[in-house]
């Protein structure tokens, strides 16, 4: 099959898992990736490889493209993408591995924007230690403020809403995230968190902060095992 200038990318459905559960040493939650919507109005370079974990692969394939990132980047490249037959969660724990972090793939366009746990490492931290009703004692929440997560992916709006990964939803004012500091936890006692353990990610308010926020109303606007984030 020749390809020419101007030639339309043919469609059809990948599946990408850039979710990481740090405690569990596995990628989660692989969704589909639709290729005409993700790669519509864009510059995107990309490369297929034998195999995830396969030698040369590994020490020259996607290294290579990730050495190269901000060179094709000043070309005009918006996205990098490689691709594999290889199933989303053997993909997902190789760049993981490969620490590609996102500087391969990066899906973030229009309405939406996926963020890695890398991504999320890479925002200014908050900890704090509170009381909670899940947990006998106070425990400490290190991540991002929900904010800045927010703020990084252009989003705008009255309301936020929260959803699991068992499709548990919960909405709060859009204006919480601005009055209080609100963190997306990935870290509980400075540890990863497991799925067991509420993780890999847990949207919770600094309950102990201000007595207002002891109460059913904000307790009930926490998520845990986070999944997915709108803002309408």
């Amino acid at each position: 099959m020749s390809v020419k200038i101007g030639d339309t990318l043919p469609g059809g459905k990948l599946m990408e898992a850039v979710e990481f559960d740090e405690a569990a040493g596995c990628p989660m939650n692989p969704a589909e990736v639709d290729i005409t919507t993700a790669s519509a109005g864009k510059r995107i370079a990309i490369f297929a490889l034998p195999g995830a974990y396969t030698p040369t692969c590994s020490a020259k394939h996607l290294p290579g493209y990730l050495a190269q990132r901000d060179a094709l980047k000043a070309k005009g490249v918006d996205e990098i993408w490689c691709v594999a037959t290889n199933d989303a969660f053997v993909m997902g724990a190789w760049g993981h591995a490969q620490k590609v972090g996102g500087r391969v793939r990066m899906p973030n366009d229009g309405a939406h924007a996926q963020f890695d746990m890398t991504m999320l490492e890479a925002l200014p931290q908050t900890s704090f230690t509170t009381r909670t009703p899940w947990y006998a004692q106070a425990r400490r929440f290190t991540g991002p403020l929900l904010r800045d997560v927010l703020s990084a992916a252009g989003a705008q709006g009255a309301l936020i809403r929260l959803a699991a990964l068992n499709d548990y939803r919960v909405d709060m004012p859009y204006e919480d995230a601005q009055r209080y500091d609100v963190i997306v936890a990935r870290l509980l006692d400075d540890k990863p968190m497991s799925v067991r353990d509420k993780g890999p990610l847990f949207v919770i308010y600094p309950f102990d902060s201000r007595p207002e926020l002891r109460g059913a109303v904000y307790y009930s606007r926490s998520a845990w095992q986070l999944r997915k984030i709108d803002v309408l």
